[in-house]
């Protein structure tokens, strides 16, 4: 083992074992699921329970193959051979449809997906995932939407605020079941008109 000279540095050194101690280090440079799983402390875990699900609720399509890619680029254990499709997959692979899917079950190894296709183009593009989920016996426990436009919008387009009281009665009475329902707040920062339903009371924000 060579000696360091006089005011020689263990800088570099010092740089890698930091890396190392630190697993959230990796998600200021690349946020794969390696590095995601590490920093949550979920690297070798994976469900075994048969009553756990996820959803993810989306106006785009998806491609399994993609999917298997993925799962082979990252070397997940526990790629899915199939995900239970709620409304038509068209086979278009959407850019934000292919991240949902993939990265809830890199996170969620071993949890059965399912993919619930909305129309984006309708008033209320919500109003088939929720008719299915209040009439869905065997509900995925966890549902992620990505989608949602400014509150005081949604109410104009749906025949004002009583829709959106509606929607939130239905939130409610799919969280009482003990879903957890959590929408993204959107991707233009701060709006005087918060995104709906991101803005519900009865989701999880983020």
């Amino acid at each position: 083992k060579s000696k360091k000279g006089k005011g020689e540095s263990d800088g570099i050194a010092n740089d890698a074992a930091s890396a190392l101690d630190d697993p959230q280090k990796c998600l200021a440079d690349r946020a794969v699921p390696p590095c995601i799983r590490k920093a949550y402390g979920i690297e070798d875990e994976v469900s075994t329970a048969a009553s756990n699900a996820q959803a993810v609720v989306v106006n785009q399509g998806y491609k399994m193959a993609d999917l298997k890619a993925f799962c082979s680029e990252y070397d997940l254990k526990h790629c899915p051979t199939t995900v239970t499709n709620v409304g038509k997959n068209d086979g278009e692979a959407g850019d934000e449809a292919t991240l949902d899917v993939q990265y809830s079950i890199a996170t969620g190894q071993g949890v059965p997906e399912t993919w619930v296709y909305i129309n984006g183009q309708t008033a209320n593009p919500f109003s088939d995932w929720i008719t299915w989920a209040s009439n869905t016996t065997d509900i995925p426990w966890v549902h992620s939407l990505s989608v949602g436009e400014p509150e005081d919008e949604f109410a104009s387009d749906n025949g004002g605020q009583g829709a959106v009281d509606r929607m939130n009665n239905e939130l409610a009475a799919i969280g009482a079941r003990g879903v957890s329902i959590i929408f993204a707040s959107g991707d233009s920062g701060y709006q005087v008109a918060q995104k709906y339903p991101s803005s519900s009371p009865y989701v999880t924000s983020v």
